[in-house]
């Protein structure tokens, strides 16, 4: 009963963010259609699976603020861990690679003992 709780309140959290949220978003040379679920970078339409999308969507909600790794498990994957993950890490350096944001990370940082935090200025 509390996994079935934990996975209602994370869908209800994920629709009032969705709503809440515009459907493009500009940062950098990047621009991110939400509606449309399509990213270009450069003008040039890069492919990325709906879980890199999701995810890059909740970190661009919450700019410039440290998100915990089990708080991402549950808002993108839908369950609750206390364990830290590989999936979001791997799943982090995937939209790195495909942005282009290698070293120094200047659109999501590594937050050690935490987890991520998106810091490209918003247009």
């Amino acid at each position: 009963m509390g996994e079935f709780l934990a996975r209602v309140k994370a869908l209800l959290r994920r629709n009032r963010t969705e709503q809440a949220s515009g459907s493009i978003v500009r940062f950098l040379n990047i621009e991110v259609d939400f509606e449309n679920w399509q990213l270009s970078l450069d003008g040039e339409v890069v492919h990325f699976s709906q879980k890199e999308l999701l995810l890059l969507k909740y970190l661009l909600q919450r700019p410039n603020q440290a998100v915990d790794k089990s708080e991402i498990l549950e808002a993108i994957w839908g369950y609750r861990s206390d364990a830290t993950t590989r999936t979001i890490d791997t799943h982090i350096a995937k939209i790195r690679r495909k942005l282009g944001d290698q070293s120094p990370n200047r659109i999501i940082q590594t937050v050690p003992t935490v987890g991520y935090k998106f810091v490209a200025p918003l247009s």
